[in-house]
């Protein structure tokens, strides 16, 4: 009998909802069970504002979704008179158990395919760590915080914050790009959760005027673009891992005009360097550019 009374001033607490939530916002509070609106009308009134709330108020095979789709039946949780133990948390408890509620939706989808056995999954995230499901007014995609994605990888991977304020790096301080754009969270089959078949194919995605082919090739920037840049940051231009001459000579040990300080040879040093007379480094169509002089 408690219980049905319960439900009974539920039911007049939802009634009293409905001239503050949109008609669209109502499916989604109505199918979140009226018993879960009484004594978490905070949370129903908030989840209505979210990507999923929005989902489960305008899609049509969502419209049956709500509460009970993430956190199971509350029979219990509502006999108990609540009580965290009674009830499933995909943002508390174990991560595997945690995530299940998530992926039975979401692992199919191909941005998070790949999450078991990734990084992060292995790592014990789970997907509240960086989504915020209850948050109103969040991103279209439900991050966690103030939406800015590279913050929220930077407190999980504050070594790479010193690279938003080096010499020369990627634009990801003004918000043109985030770690998103070359690193999937979720998961992939290359390392560091590169999203792309291979390094080189991710950075000429964005520097096509380097892809070539050239009818003369310089094999560091075929194999590997990382072999004379760093993508986080670098204190040298063009995020160099070392000055020109010291990354040239890396290799080119023998060269006919080695840089020397104190000597002659010193003003191979100075401006550009080594791309004083070799400013076509990335590779030549020139026929007389096998020096990458053109």
């Amino acid at each position: 009998m408690g219980v049905r009374r319960r439900v009974g001033y539920a039911a007049t607490i939802t009634v009293c909802v409905v001239g503050i939530l949109s008609s669209g916002s109502l499916a989604a509070a109505s199918a979140a069970g009226d018993e879960c609106v009484e004594c978490h009308e905070e949370y129903v009134r908030s989840f209505t504002g979210t990507p999923h709330g929005r989902s489960f108020g305008g899609d049509a095979e969502l419209a049956g979704a709500g509460c009970v789709s993430c956190h199971g039946d509350g029979g219990a949780h509502l006999e108990a008179g609540g009580g965290a133990e009674m009830i499933a948390n995909p943002a508390r408890g174990e991560a595997d158990l945690a995530n299940r509620a998530c992926l039975a939706c979401h692992e199919n989808r191909t941005a998070t395919a790949q999450w078991r056995g990734s990084a992060h999954d292995a790592a014990g995230l789970r997907c509240a760590s960086c989504h915020a499901i209850h948050a109103d007014g969040v991103t279209a995609v439900g991050l966690r915080g103030a939406g800015e994605a590279t913050s929220l990888c930077l407190e999980c991977h504050p070594s790479f914050r010193k690279g938003l304020h080096q010499r020369s790096t990627h634009p990801l301080r003004e918000g043109l790009m985030e770690c998103s754009s070359c690193h999937n969270p979720h998961g992939g089959t290359n390392e560091h959760l590169i999203d792309a078949d291979s390094v080189n194919d991710l950075c000429l995605s964005c520097h096509q005027e380097k892809r070539g082919p050239f009818l003369w090739e310089h094999s560091p920037v075929h194999e590997d673009c990382l072999t004379c840049h760093t993508a986080h940051g670098s204190n040298h231009p063009g995020l160099l891992v070392a000055r020109t001459v010291q990354l040239c000579q890396s290799c080119h040990l023998q060269g006919r005009h080695q840089s020397v300080a104190g000597t002659e040879t010193a003003m191979w040093n100075i401006n550009r360097q080594c791309l004083n007379c070799h400013p076509a480094i990335h590779g030549s169509n020139h026929p007389s550019g096998p020096l990458f002089q053109r």
